[in-house]
């Protein structure tokens, strides 16, 4: 009695959707943490004591994403004639926001939770145009710094955003090409990073700033949605 022969067909079809990310960097303020009200709180002080007009929430929300001294240039534009003042409302802000950083700040809602869901096995890293110091005592305070590779921020050995030296780092530190490599951002200079480092953008609508002229490969409006970069 001759035995069935059974024929194994290897089917290969191009759906046009990514490969599961290896790599997810992320932006920090207005994508994984929520610091608006503590940066307003130490701008203001620093602004009311040198003069300047108090900014609100709305304000800063707009000017947070490409750095302190440039936050401090855009809520008091005489700063930009004033290089001596402005270094030293730089040095003010960050020492009072260096001392106490978490006053309200907390993660935005379902972070946490995917985190230690649908990502906790993917490869994460954060690069912020905050301060490095005061990036580390906010995660730590928060007890989230377990949760990343690594963490690059101002005042290391990369220059800020968009720069993408320090996207080409992690990438190459985690062995992970452009292709399977994603950015998630609020802002334009979220963006602009992700476009000169070769990766796909994901836009967070609930973040600091309005969305712009960027075309990002996915918009989310809840971190609920990370889990489809890695399904």
């Amino acid at each position: 009695m001759s035995m069935p022969i059974s024929i194994v067909l290897s089917v290969n079809i191009s759906l046009n959707v990514p490969a599961p990310y290896k790599l997810i960097l992320f932006d920090l303020d207005g994508t994984l943490v929520d610091t608006v009200d503590d940066i307003t709180y130490y701008v203001n002080e620093v602004l009311r004591e040198r003069g300047y007009v108090s900014a609100s929430v709305a304000q800063v929300k707009e000017a947070i994403g490409w750095g302190v001294p440039e936050l401090l240039k855009i809520l008091a534009p005489a700063f930009c004639a004033d290089p001596a003042g402005l270094e030293m409302a730089v040095m003010a802000f960050k020492e009072r926001y260096r001392e106490n950083p978490v006053r309200t700040t907390c993660p935005f809602p379902n972070v946490i939770e995917v985190l230690e869901g649908p990502l906790k096995k993917t490869q994460k890293a954060i690069i912020t145009n905050k301060p490095q110091d005061i990036a580390l005592r906010v995660l730590d305070k928060l007890n989230m710094r377990r949760y990343f590779g690594d963490v690059i921020g101002t005042q290391g050995d990369f220059p800020p955003k968009p720069d993408p030296a320090s996207a080409l780092h992690l990438m190459r530190r985690f062995r992970a090409p452009a292709e399977t490599t994603v950015y998630v951002g609020d802002s334009a200079v979220d963006a602009e990073t992700s476009a000169v480092a070769g990766v796909d953008f994901v836009w967070m609508e609930y973040g600091y700033q309005k969305f712009g002229a960027a075309t990002p490969r996915y918009r989310f409006s809840s971190a609920a949605d990370w889990g489809i970069l890695v399904s």
